[in-house]
């Protein structure tokens, strides 16, 4: 459904923010006055409602100064977006004597434009502090006019940011008197004007049958001046108040005449929206887009020509061309995304953390060769972190080779890969004056068990990173093999028996193991400007010789004796063997499917090493915490969520049960930054297990909902009414929180529901500093409780129907809470030239933060650069309206799934519609690889919502394009994401970005959509070429395990098949995508012919059976 026939589905909800009807028609050009677009506000230093304003002040301040506490007369305004304010004029009744004018103030002016990336910030009434600006004021008998002295870094602290300008940008503005002036009226003025347009608005263009049109028109910055009916027949009528018309019946429509705004500086939020309240065709529209051409039912009154559905031409979407185009592959996705450099990213090289099994110690070895450990990164805390004895935070051993030092520092100075294409033993190489040098390394424990629930693991115990560094002569001459070895911060080092030691001996940098033939000495090593003391080896080679030297690395530097005795007593091939049979034992059956994408395989295997490297077993309490990266991340509760749902997708529920434990555990450990009321001791958000071991990340509001849904997807994957048992009272506790807090935001005004009624207390979402009532959020916490509800009636929990109740309601209120703000914003243009309406992130929100307002506001400065905004993207795109689709709050088969894919693929995901560096610039030529992705790829992506709607080519294109555009192919790993192409960023292991893919890739092989199951419904068609198998093995399902192996011939697929009968699922699909679409001709079960299938959907239902299956498919 496209806007040329607009339909919402969702009743009629009045526009709750401030419209004007101002009581005369302006001329042309004069100021315009943004005051009647706000609420009044601000008696209150601080605003503390739930609520995005304050209803009662606004509602009883009248028009006169508000005396607040302490005898001060504050007379303030409140707008939804942020505006501009370069005067301020105020008709008095008295002498309003000195005055201050206030501004509320936390981010603005906004750092300068800079590649690749600009966190561009928002502010919000609850979070900042009021401003006093430097004004002039001409003051007359009556009335006072209020200008802004040039912005100075005295008034703002920010104000380098943007020095000179004589406007300040806020959200709140007040005037504040100690004496009441007796205000008659307040207009504020920025330089927009007042412009007259008169629209026609066509109703029922291009339909035949009859439909009543009935409601009427709000205008948003502007004033609603004469409304009329255009070609009406007997019965249509219209008002500034009310029209009713009926189409169907010829061309018709209304002729609307308004004054809108005309904005004077570039970026300004005063554009005019009106609104057409028509029951379940209400929709909006900005008057910047009727200017650009025919829009949507309305152009100008001038326009020679009636509207014609015409100007749709079908066929351009992005969605349209992806089914014409073939299927997406690895080959294509590798050679049209630009790969990714390791050396130069955004921050610091790429590094490979490697630590024993969920062990704190975790070392980071370096593209180029070199190792590190950050104190703050591997994130040591209490009594483990006073062990790490060296100055700084990171201490790095820096290995240099050659007659002079060379550390390697660019992409292709050197090699990096690990063992096996998945087990981390990293294997570095590279060649210097004609020797061959090739580095491995792994960490190991000191002594004892590798693995961390094994009794006799101390996390106490030090971690060694254990490297051998082979050189081979490749000369048909003698050689020396130069190996340096330093560590920096530089300090005072001495080499002893072995060992590398710093503080006076007593600690412990390095040991050292050498062949013979080797000479040692301590050396000063060079790294341009920089120099550090270390060491230098001196290997003979005769030609083609090869030879070795051993280095031990201790993590806690300070060792006892014995501990020292220890540390020079392991033997590098031993511990090889012991931790590579730990890692392949882990691995070996923890991936369940083998797929024609050996890529897909052996990165699976590697992201299990990952999470669990990543992992970290709290020394104090045993817990483990599930960080949002194995360096740097602390543990963000919603990223570690997701790693726990790919673990029970996996298979692996007694480790997901493991990691959810701390969840519980830990309940209430740290409460939400919001509007929250109460103790929080029923949030899941906190990490902290003490002042000292607290791993909590961020504020994220996110977290909660999302642990509520990962808790109960493993009941739902496991079906363990034991566990529930154990769980369901902390679960309970975390939706009845979620209950009672929805109750701060039910409040109407005017007899109408206000925009956030029903949604849980403003807060934060991710990264963005701002808060709100985040749709995203909500999503989150409503799906948490309906899959709670669900799991406690599967169980038999006789309170199950009060939860369910309680879902049911939440999301009912988040619909309509979603339904009522896209009413209110104004439609947007897909690349067909159809209007489909856009889903804000927020009940407020009416434009675009990620698009072209955005790009003109930083057109103000002087610095010219096109960079990712990357808040924005977070806000819009990354948690946008996708994941109001992902967790079935808006449901894949409704039509604002239509509109929201259609957006994403034709707007927020290509850099020409909007003129945005989306994640690098993406220009048309490149939109089928490089497009439909959002700067995070793998976090969030319509993956899963084109699986749900069938649209496999679309699924199969985004999961490729992800995977590619973030992935480091010689050592099997993500990148967290990247604003610019070829540079990534963020830290490694970046697991949540991993799992998320392994989910979607699990999605595409076996798929739950209610008690209906489905098999193979979203792999790519070559899977089912001839010679090619794909293999299913005890694949965890929420009805049980399951197995399955198809192979292919070229007039058959044969598959056999074990479905789950742990419990019992209403249907069971088995979906076969043979090459070019070839149709299936008849299907044999065990032997017997079978007719329950449908050809054209390429789809066999299966039969309910306790023992394998044998499907023949036949075309």
């Amino acid at each position: 459904m496209r806007i040329v026939f607009v339909a919402f589905v969702a009743a009629i909800v009045a526009i709750v923010s401030a419209v004007g009807l101002s009581p005369a028609a302006a001329a042309s050009g004069v100021d315009f006055d943004i005051a009647p677009f706000a609420r009044r506000c601000c008696v209150f230093d601080r605003h503390t409602s739930p609520l995005e304003f304050d209803y009662d002040e606004a509602r009883n301040a009248g028009a006169d100064a508000q005396q607040t506490a302490d005898g001060r007369y504050v007379y303030g305004l409140q707008w939804t977006e942020e505006r501009d304010i370069s005067e301020v004029r105020f008709h008095h009744k008295q002498d309003p004597g000195k005055f201050e004018a206030q501004y509320w103030f936390r981010s603005w002016p906004y750092q300068p434009p800079h590649m690749p990336s600009v966190e561009d910030p928002v502010d919000d009434p609850w979070n900042g502090k009021w401003l006093t600006a430097a004004i002039k004021q001409d003051c007359s008998a009556e009335e006072c006019r209020v200008s802004f002295l040039p912005l100075e870094s005295t008034e703002n602290p920010l104000a380098n940011n943007l020095p000179g300008v004589n406007y300040r940008r806020t959200i709140k503005f007040r005037l504040v008197f100690s004496a009441d002036p007796g205000i008659e009226g307040v207009q504020v003025f920025n330089g927009s004007r007042v412009k007259p347009v008169r629209l026609r608005v066509e109703l029922g263009a291009g339909e035949t049958a009859s439909h009543l049109w009935e409601g009427n028109l709000e205008v948003y910055n502007g004033w609603l001046r004469k409304v009329a009916v255009w070609k009406g027949s007997e019965g249509d009528a219209a008002s500034q108040s009310h029209f009713r018309v009926t189409s169907g019946r010829g061309t018709k429509g209304l002729i609307v005449t308004v004054d809108t705004a005309e904005p004077g500086l570039p970026g300004s939020n005063d554009v005019t929206v009106v609104t057409l309240n028509a029951s379940d065709r209400t929709f909006s529209f900005a008057l910047p887009d009727v200017e650009k051409g025919p829009h949507a039912y309305v152009v100008f009154a001038s326009h020679p020509h009636n509207f014609s559905p015409s100007i749709v031409k079908g066929g351009r979407e992005i969605r349209d061309r992806i089914e014409r185009e073939p299927e997406q592959t690895y080959e294509r996705a590798s050679r049209e995304i630009p790969p990714l450099d390791p050396a130069q990213r955004e921050g610091e090289r790429l590094y490979l953390p490697l630590a024993a099994d969920a062990s704190w110690q975790k070392f980071a070895f370096e593209w180029g060769g070199d190792i590190h450990i950050s104190k703050k990164d591997t994130k040591a805390k209490g009594a483990e972190l006073k062990r790490l004895d060296w100055n700084g935070d990171r201490i790095a051993w820096r290995l240099g080779t050659g007659a002079a030092p060379n550390l390697r520092p660019g992409w292709h100075d050197s090699t990096l890969s690990v063992l096996e294409d998945d087990l981390p033993v990293a294997v570095a190489k590279w060649t210097a004056e004609n020797i061959e040098y090739v580095e491995e390394g792994f960490a190991t424990l000191l002594s004892g068990p590798l693995a961390p629930n094994d009794s006799g693991r101390s996390e106490e115990t030090p971690a060694v990173l254990m490297i051998k560094l082979a050189a081979r002569n490749l000369a048909a001459n003698r050689a020396t093999a130069h190996l340096w070895l330093a560590t920096e911060p530089d300090e005072t080092v001495t080499f002893k028996e072995g060992e590398l030691l710093a503080g006076n001996g007593e600690l412990v940098r390095a040991r050292l193991r050498l062949p013979g033939s080797a000479r040692v000495s301590t050396a000063q090593v060079s790294d341009g400007t920089k120099t550090f003391n270390g060491v230098h080896i001196e290997l003979p080679l005769d030609a083609g010789e090869e030879s070795s030297a051993v280095i031990a690395l201790p993590f806690v530097p300070r060792l006892m004796p014995a501990e020292r005795a220890q540390l020079g007593g392991l033997d590098y091939d031993v511990e090889r063997a012991r931790v590579v049979r730990y890692w392949q034992g882990v691995t070996a059956h923890a991936v369940p499917f083998n797929v024609p994408e050996p890529r897909f395989n052996s990165f699976a295997r590697a992201v299990v090493c990952h999470i669990r490297i990543s992992a970290t077993k709290d020394p104090q309490s045993g817990l483990y915490m599930v960080p949002a990266a194995s360096y740097v991340y602390q543990v963000f509760a919603n990223e570690a969520a997701f790693q726990c749902v790919m673990l029970d997708a996996l298979g692996d529920h007694e480790l997901a049960a493991a990691y959810l434990k701390t969840f519980v555990r830990l309940q209430g450990s740290k409460p939400f930054e919001g509007t929250y009321t109460g103790d929080q001791s029923a949030v899941y958000h906190g990490a902290r297990v003490s002042d000292e071991y607290d791993y909590t990340a961020s504020q994220y509001n996110l977290d909660h909902g999302t642990v509520l849904w990962a808790l109960a997807e493993h009941y739902w994957f496991t079906r363990d009414k034991a566990w529930l048992g154990q769980n369901a009272d902390s679960m309970r506790r975390a939706a009845d929180w979620i209950i009672d807090q929805r109750k701060l935001t039910e409040l109407t005004e005017g007899g109408k529901k206000v925009p956030e009624y029903g949604l849980l207390p403003a807060g934060h979402l991710e990264d963005n500093r701002d808060w709100g009532h985040w749709f995203a959020v909500n999503a989150f916490a409503a799906e948490g409780m309906t899959r709670l509800a669900e799991a406690l009636r599967d169980a038999g929990a006789p309170d199950a129907q009060r939860y369910a109740e309680a879902a049911v309601a939440y999301t009912r209120d988040l619909r309509a809470a979603v339904i009522r703000a896209s009413e209110r914003s104004p439609v947007v243009r897909l690349r067909d030239g159809a209007y489909v309406p856009w889903v804000p992130p927020l009940p407020y929100q009416r434009f675009r933060l990620f698009g072209p307002q955005r790009v003109a506001y930083y057109a103000r400065y002087p610095q010219k650069a096109r960079p990712l905004f990357r808040l924005a993207a977070d806000r819009e795109v990354l948690y946008g309206p996708m994941i109001l689709l992902s967790t079935n709050i808006l449901h894949a088969d409704e039509p604002f799934a239509d509109w929201v894919l259609n957006d994403w693929e034709d707007n927020v995901t290509l850099s020409s519609p909007l003129g945005l560096n989306v994640h690098g610039w993406v220009d048309d030529q490149y939109w089928f690889s490089r497009g439909g992705m959002v700067f995070q790829a793998n976090l969030q992506n319509p993956a899963l919502v084109y699986l749900r709607r069938n649209e496999v080519s679309a699924a199969i294109r985004n999961l490729y394009n992800d995977f590619v555009a973030c992935y480091y192919p010689d050592v099997n790993a993500f990148t967290e994401e990247y604003h610019q192409w070829v540079h990534g960023s963020g830290p490694f292991y970046m697991v949540p970005d991993e799992a998320r893919f392994l989910n979607r890739v699990r999605d595409t092989l076996v798929r739950e959509e209610g008690d209906t199951l489905w098999l193979l419904a979203g792999v790519p068609r070559r899977w089912l070429a001839p010679g090619q198998k794909i293999e299913l093995q005890q694949v965890a399902s929420y009805f049980g395990p399951l197995s399955l192996e198809a192979s292919a011939s070229e007039a058959a697929v044969t598959a056999r098949i074990e479905l789950p009968s742990r419990n019992t699922h209403k249907a069971a699909w088995l979906v076969v995508r043979a090459p070019s679409g070839k149709r299936i001709r008849s299907v044999e079960i065990d032997g017997k012919p079978w007719q329950d299938f449908d050809a054209a959907e390429e789809r066999i239902r299966l039969p309910f059976a306790p023992a394998p299956m044998q499907v023949v498919v036949r075309y």
